[in-house]
């Protein structure tokens, strides 16, 4: 592995984006100061874990950079049915954290595979268009096999429960089917469907999981219990000022306060302790991150690369758009983890491998792949 990354970085060092990489880098250390600030400036709470997460996620950009492009358009399905199975073994022998079984305990590391699945499903959306066009994949019989090839995954998710990671796996489909070129009719199609059974599927939910739906119109109609996160939240961000209460400094979560600091809730910790100043450079490293990803996608030169390129950046924006929105009490409180910031092994091998992909489509942008007419040469 060492002497194939060595002749790797002789042969693409000078190609790799490396103010992508810096700006990377950059929220990565943001996260790092976030978990020793969670741990109380303790390095084995947090921080340390956090390093070790982060180095496994390095490990994993460089090999989604390493592997040639055609492994990953011939390895679409190989990777798809590794999630399927992954989400099958979670419903049979898998872990329970957060309230859903969605874990696999292997060894002494936890794997959510909602996780993996989410990539998988980018690279292989991205292969079939880049292999059948985008008249067949308009076709009609080929709408239904897309229904049934995300239906599959996303069933799987929202029966462990996990409905916040099933929302976000369903969103960020809906946006690489887009950016792909999938017809307006059929999502006007779809938007018609959903809004016809969300009554029933409203019928279905716990009462806890309606209320965790519905909290966020109203907060203070429960401050104790499913107002409390948003309510915590909304007290540290409104209290920090511009420059916030210094490291270890926030009242909400230093005090016991504020829950999931070092996950759900970690923006608030960044806003409360270092202030409106920190939440917007953060923000700023996001839009940067964003912006050099849609570039990087416009100036591929292959279907498939520029699709994966524009569904990583679509991931990990919208992952930023909920985490943020949720702890703002904007959106509801469900689930999400603050992208290569927020604690957690299983988040950061997702993101960095999404991060990987997009290195991989800087590096092979001139490439030409074999696909359907129209598609190879933009």
């Amino acid at each position: 592995m060492t002497v194939a990354l060595g002749l790797w970085l002789r042969q693409y060092g000078r190609q790799l984006p490396w103010l992508l990489l810096v700006n990377i880098s950059a929220i990565l250390f943001i996260g790092v100061v976030l978990q020793l600030d969670a741990g109380e400036g303790q390095w084995q709470t947090f921080a340390h874990k956090q390093i070790l997460n982060i180095a496994i996620g390095v490990v994993a950009l460089l090999a989604a950079g390493l592997l040639p492009t055609r492994w990953w358009l011939r390895g679409a399905w190989g990777f798809y049915a590794i999630g399927v199975g992954l989400l099958i073994l979670v419903e049979l022998v898998g872990d329970f954290g957060g309230g859903a079984q969605s874990w696999l305990a292997v060894g002494g590391f936890r794997l959510q595979p909602t996780e993996l699945m989410r990539v998988a499903l980018i690279v292989l959306l991205a292969a079939l268009f880049q292999t059948r066009g985008l008249r067949e994949m308009n076709h009609g019989l080929m709408i239904v096999g897309l229904a049934l090839l995300l239906g599959g995954p996303l069933l799987l998710v929202i029966l462990q429960p996990d409905l916040g990671s099933a929302a976000m796996l369903g969103l960020t489909c809906l946006g690489v089917l887009f950016v792909a070129g999938l017809g307006k009719r059929w999502f006007i199609a779809g938007a018609i469907a959903l809004a016809l059974a969300a009554p029933v599927a409203w019928h279905q939910l716990h009462p806890y999981q309606q209320t965790r739906l519905t909290a966020f119109l109203n907060p203070l109609a429960d401050p104790l219990g499913s107002g409390y996160h948003v309510l915590q939240s909304q007290i540290g961000i409104g209290s920090a000022g511009f420059w916030g209460k210094g490291f270890l400094g926030g009242t909400q979560a230093h005090l016991k306060f504020l829950p999931e600091k070092h996950t759900d809730f970690v923006f608030t910790l960044l806003v409360e302790d270092f202030g409106l100043f920190g939440g917007l450079l953060l923000l700023a490293l996001y839009v940067s991150l964003f912006i050099q990803g849609v570039l990087i996608a416009l100036r591929c030169r292959n279907h498939f690369m520029a699709v994966i390129a524009l569904g990583a950046v679509w991931s990990l924006a919208l992952y930023v758009i909920v985490n943020v929105g949720m702890v703002l009490g904007l959106l509801p409180v469900v689930g999400v983890p603050l992208p290569l910031v927020s604690y957690g092994g299983s988040a950061m091998l997702g993101f960095m491998l999404s991060l990987g992909l997009l290195v991989h489509a800087h590096v092979h942008r001139d490439e030409k792949l074999p696909g359907a007419p129209g598609l190879s040469q933009p």
